[in-house]
């Protein structure tokens, strides 16, 4: 069955239905949402493929803490149907069903329940979402605690990590030096230099002006 395609109108219409159900979030690019809470991205991606005629629904964070190319879709997770699989949703789906899809995707996230996140909420998130080797996740999140003052909590998870690390396939393993990694992490553990890559990160994908919600 043919759906219709999305022309640059209706990407648009789709971008700025979704801002209005999340006023705390930014119109980034079309089809991509961004809010600021401290060290930390939270985006909305509704990613459409080479049809063109549907988009699905991603939820996903981005660490300022250290520098990356583009705002990555880490820690993500999409809208799912009954059968848990990613919705695809249609332009006249989303004409006749938005507030409903808007509504599941804030009950399924909670980190889209409240515009000022706790340490709690984002730790929480990260640790049962993230993939079995997202080596980016833990990282981020070691550097969250160290960021916040909890630099007991972030060596303990530092000294974890390491361990859990040695127990990883060896074709996973190359993709990173497993000898220096926990000192390489230790290098960035420095508050200025952290606040410095935050600073540029932001202004590097133009979101120096951008509200921070921040984590209390």
């Amino acid at each position: 069955m043919a759906y219709e395609k999305f022309t640059r109108k209706d990407k648009k219409k789709i971008t700025e239905d979704w801002a209005s159900e999340f006023p705390d979030f930014t119109i980034y690019k079309p089809m991509h949402l961004i809010r600021r809470n401290g060290p930390f991205l939270c985006g909305l991606h509704f990613a459409t493929y080479s049809n063109n005629d549907s988009y699905e629904v991603i939820f996903h964070i981005h660490s300022l803490m250290t520098e990356f190319p583009i705002i990555s879709l880490g820690v993500n997770n999409s809208l799912t149907n009954k059968h848990n699989v990613s919705e695809s949703i249609t332009l006249q789906w989303h004409h006749n069903h938005f507030k409903s899809i808007s509504e599941r995707m804030r009950q399924k996230i909670t980190l889209l329940q409240k515009s000022n996140l706790k340490l709690e909420d984002l730790s929480e998130y990260i640790e049962n979402n993230m993939s079995d080797w997202e080596l980016y996740a833990f990282e981020s999140l070691i550097l969250l605690y160290f960021k916040l003052g909890k630099s007991k909590k972030a060596f303990d998870e530092l000294t974890f990590y390491k361990n859990k690390i040695s127990d990883w396939p060896e074709n996973i393993k190359t993709k990173f030096n497993e000898s220096t990694w926990k000192e390489d992490l230790i290098l960035l553990m420095n508050h200025e230099k952290l606040d410095q890559t935050i600073n540029s990160e932001l202004e590097k994908f133009k979101l120096s002006e951008i509200k921070d919600f921040g984590i209390i």
